[in-house]
Parts: structure tokens; C-alpha cells; sequence
């Protein structure tokens, strides 16, 4: 009996695990680290060293030359019966211009730009390392046929990371709408997802706690909340 018990026990028993193996490159998770930046940095070197510096090659400023080109056909997105709207970038304009026209302006051999939003003008970030804001896009308040179509939300990334801000502007006044005015704003840069519901109400997702708990392990949105207007972010 002695013996049948302990075989049976054995026989129960599970075989211990075995360790993960660590992850040299584990560091690198943390992607703006100075550990991983100077890591990034050799692997750089060691590319140029081998293939050579691609900035000194004339493919590269043929290239270049070609995406600077004033010649090329500006395109747009227009807002409503109103403007047409356009992202630009050029030596002048290294982060960009949003700028609008109209349509017989357009059409006409004396295309006249009126900028809306000026990215090599506004004051760096605040936090972080960044020194530039980064263009992330628009997003529309669609309100159909009738609509007043004068309102955006504009998403802009410091130093051009996947984290962004977003401000709402009023398309008017050409304006950020001040918070304190009811105008939504996401100012801690995450990695955020936003768009209208309607005038007085968004979907968003982004870093409600600030810890990580309602994003992916990715880092990205998960949990979506409806956020009223005039409301604090704390309420959606």
C-alpha cells in the first residue's frame, strides 16, 4: 500500500518548469530610453559603415528634390460646401502648414493659400525631449447636409512618436477652443483615439488612469468612453 501511494503521488506530480530564457534586447521596450536610443545609434553606425551614408548619394537627393518639388498637385479634402483643406510641407514649412483655399481658387492659375494652422509656430512641448510637433491629422465634426461643418479635432505628436495630443479648433475663428470654453482637449500625449459622436460629445480612448490599465500591451486604446462636452475626462 505504502508502495502504490507513492507511485501514485509521483505519477501527479508535474515536472518543474522550466526558466524563460531572459531577453537581452528586453531594454529596448522602453523606446525613447537613453539605453535604447544609444543602442539604435550603434546599429546606425554599423549600417553606414557597411553600405554607406544613403544622404550622400545622388538617388537620395534626386529623391529628395522630387518630394520638395513646388511642381506637384496639392491634394485636398473639402470641408462641407466651404474650403478646401491641405496639409503642406516644404523647406519653408519643415513641420507644416494646414492651410485652406477655395474652390475657384483652386481651379485657377493663382492658387491663394490662407494658413490655418502653422507647426513651425507653436511653442515646443512641454514635456518630454521633443522640440517638434508632428502633424497626426484631423478629425471632422460631419454633421450632414445643413451642418455648420466648424469644428475639428487636430491631433498632433511631439517629436513624432505614436503618442499625440489633441486639441479641438473652431474652423471659424481659425482658434483652439479653450477647455475652459467647453473645448475638448487631450493634452498628455498618448497613444489616443478620438473622434465625434456628435457637437457635444466624443468617443475616446486612450490612458484613462495614466497607468497603462486601459490600453493594449501594445499601448494602444482598448477601452472606448463617451466623453460629454464641458464635462472633465475623469466623468466619460
Amino acid at each position: 500500500m505504502t508502495a502504490a501511494f507513492a507511485l501514485s503521488t509521483s505519477a501527479g506530480e508535474k515536472p518543474p518548469s522550466t526558466p524563460a530564457p531572459s531577453d537581452p534586447h528586453k531594454f529596448l521596450e522602453d523606446v525613447l530610453g537613453d539605453k535604447s536610443l544609444d543602442w539604435v545609434k550603434a546599429r546606425n553606425k554599423e549600417c553606414i559603415s557597411a553600405l554607406g551614408d544613403p544622404t550622400a548619394t545622388e538617388r537620395y537627393r534626386r529623391i529628395l528634390a522630387i518630394l520638395d518639388s513646388k511642381d506637384k498637385i496639392p491634394s485636398v479634402r473639402q470641408i462641407g460646401d466651404g474650403y478646401l483643406y491641405n496639409f503642406w510641407q516644404d523647406e519653408k514649412h519643415v513641420q507644416g502648414i494646414w492651410r485652406k483655399t477655395t474652390l475657384d481658387s483652386y481651379r485657377s492659375n493663382e492658387l491663394e493659400w490662407t494658413t490655418v494652422l502653422d507647426l513651425d509656430a507653436l511653442p515646443p512641448p512641454t514635456t518630454g525631449t521633443a522640440s517638434t510637433w508632428v502633424w497626426h491629422g484631423s478629425s471632422l465634426l460631419e454633421e450632414g447636409p445643413g451642418g455648420k461643418w466648424d469644428r475639428a479635432l487636430i491631433s498632433l505628436s511631439p517629436g513624432g512618436s505614436d503618442a499625440d495630443i489633441t486639441r479641438e479648433m473652431d474652423l471659424v475663428t481659425e482658434k483652439f477652443v479653450d477647455p475652459e470654453d467647453g473645448g475638448f482637449a487631450l493634452l498628455e500625449a498618448a497613444k489616443t483615439s478620438v473622434d465625434y459622436r456628435s457637437r457635444d460629445e466624443v468617443l475616446v480612448g486612450t490612458d484613462f488612469e495614466g497607468d497603462g490599465s486601459s490600453l493594449t500591451d501594445s499601448g494602444y486604446p482598448r477601452v472606448i468612453k463617451s466623453w460629454k462636452r464641458g464635462t472633465p475626462l475623469a466623468d466619460a
